[in-house]
């Protein structure tokens, strides 16, 4: 679980490389504050989703 997005990279396009690399291990992310950001749930296992 992260706070906010910024927490795990230093711009957008490095935090999705950085989800999709955790997800890719096995780690499943949700962010407290940015609902639209959660690869725990099953609609979002397949890949991270970032609207």
């Amino acid at each position: 679980m992260i706070r906010k997005l910024d927490r795990i990279a230093g711009g957008e396009v490095m935090a999705i490389q950085t989800i999709a690399e955790l997800h890719d291990r096995g780690v499943q992310i949700k962010s407290l504050t940015e609902p639209d950001i959660d690869t725990t749930t099953p609609s979002t296992q397949t890949r991270p989703v970032l609207d």
